[in-house]
């Protein structure tokens, strides 16, 4: 078992890793091909522990820098969110809009900056959740995989509102995402059975477009959001009109 320790501006990442013969040269960004370690993969447990400043704060994956990287999950279990959750969640929202949305948003934006913001948009959302709200984790161990936010019957004509879904990297393509919109569905029917499904997405995020088209969502039309503050975005809508479908997936 190796130890790799990973820096940046604003995170501290600390990654057990573990030899295969079946496995790539790990390469890390920002450092020489030379100072790359021997041929690793990611062992079930791997971890990485984040710190601001001397303060660990908890576990969340970010493999934004391996895309390549698939973790076997240990079992996994979903759960509501509640306050104690408000650092993970933030961090992985801040992990998940620095992959997906670079290029699309302006780097300022996506700067060290995020966290904070992030941070407190979920300390507001769970210490004072308005009474539509549902937000959902699902965790592996210890590690945060994704989470999910929806509110119940938003609007009068495309019904509950799917506002967050974000999957960690390394634990993306292993039906998680499918599983959270199913158990924001399962809710939405509970609570609000007249009513369907929709979310916003960027236009821009094509994976993100074929992902809700596969699960039956239909683009019903374009709209320009300004957000993130000061910017522009045009973002499509994707609606499931008939949540029975999404809950038989």
């Amino acid at each position: 078992m190796a130890s790799i320790t990973v820096r940046n501006s604003w995170l501290r990442l600390a990654l057990k890793v573990e030899k295969s013969r079946n496995c790539h040269p790990l390469r890390v960004a920002g450092l020489p091909e030379r100072s790359v370690a021997p041929p690793v993969c990611w062992s079930a447990g791997a971890v990485m522990t984040l710190s601001f400043g001397d303060h660990k704060v908890g576990k969340v994956l970010n493999l934004s820098q391996f895309p390549n990287t698939r973790l076997r999950p240990q079992m996994i279990h979903y759960r509501v969110a509640t306050f104690q959750d408000v650092e993970l969640i933030a961090q992985l929202h801040t992990i998940s809009w620095q992959v997906n949305y670079k290029g699309i948003w302006p780097d300022v934006v996506l700067g060290d900056s995020l966290l904070a913001d992030r941070r407190q948009i979920w300390q507001q959302r769970l210490s004072q959740p308005v009474a539509n709200q549902h937000t959902v984790v699902t965790f592996s161990g210890e590690t945060l995989c994704g989470f999910a936010c929806a509110y119940g019957n938003d609007d009068p004509t495309w019904g509950t509102l799917l506002d967050n879904l974000h999957i960690a990297p390394g634990y993306q393509g292993q039906g998680i995402g499918t599983t959270l919109i199913k158990s924001i569905a399962n809710w939405s029917y509970r609570h609000h059975p007249a009513y369907g499904l929709f979310l916003w997405v960027l236009q821009e995020n094509k994976p993100a477009k074929r992902f809700y088209e596969r699960l039956g969502a239909i683009e019903e039309g374009t709209d320009i959001h300004d957000f993130p503050p000061g910017n522009q975005s045009v973002v499509c809508r994707y609606v499931w009109p008939n949540l029975i479908s999404l809950l038989h997936l």
